[in-house]
């Protein structure tokens, strides 16, 4: 099976829910739900998926804000 980032995306999504984040979530919580999600070992990293999953277009990054497209 292949890795596909849409579905992670989604994970993150789900995990953020569960703990209440539904819209503005903060971009540190969102951080640190990729890192569980998957696997990241640093923030660095985690930063990258970030610009990775907006240039998706799967979410919109506006001063420090994360919501789901």
């Amino acid at each position: 099976m292949g890795f596909s980032p849409k579905k992670e995306c989604m994970k993150i999504k789900v995990l953020l829910s569960e703990q209440g984040y539904k819209k503005n979530i903060p971009k540190d919580c969102f951080g640190v739900a990729v890192m569980q999600i998957l696997g990241t070992p640093s923030r660095a990293k985690a930063g990258k998926w970030i610009d990775s999953f907006e240039l998706f277009g799967y979410i919109k990054v506006k001063d420090g804000v994360i919501n789901f497209v």
